[in-house]
């Protein structure tokens, strides 16, 4: 997996970290993840078929989806505060990344 620093704010899916947490590149162009933190709703957008799991940071996994094309909004209104784990799969292979619910 590749990780570098970067902001939210570009084409490439870059998951931003505030609260002291580093920051972490999602390193594939055709898809990114927004707003980060969160509060009630992610957006993912994508012009490819995604598989997508989030788990808490011990681990579980707390929602499984598949993903088509464009925008898909993703509830996370009943999560807990904290950090989180996405891992999406795609055709190319398999990134993580974090994200912040407020």
């Amino acid at each position: 997996f590749s990780m570098a620093s970067g902001n939210i704010a570009l084409n490439i899916a870059k998951w931003y970290m505030s609260s002291g947490i580093s920051e972490t590149l999602l390193n594939d162009s055709e898809y990114k993840l927004s707003p980060n933190p969160a509060t009630n709703n992610i957006t993912l957008e994508s012009n490819q078929k995604l598989e997508i799991e989030i788990s808490n940071i011990q681990g579980q996994i707390i929602k499984r989806l598949k993903i088509k094309y464009n925008k898909t909004d993703i509830d996370i209104s009943d999560f807990a505060s904290g950090v989180y784990i996405i891992k999406v799969q795609t055709e190319k292979g398999i990134m993580t990344g974090k994200f912040i619910k407020e």
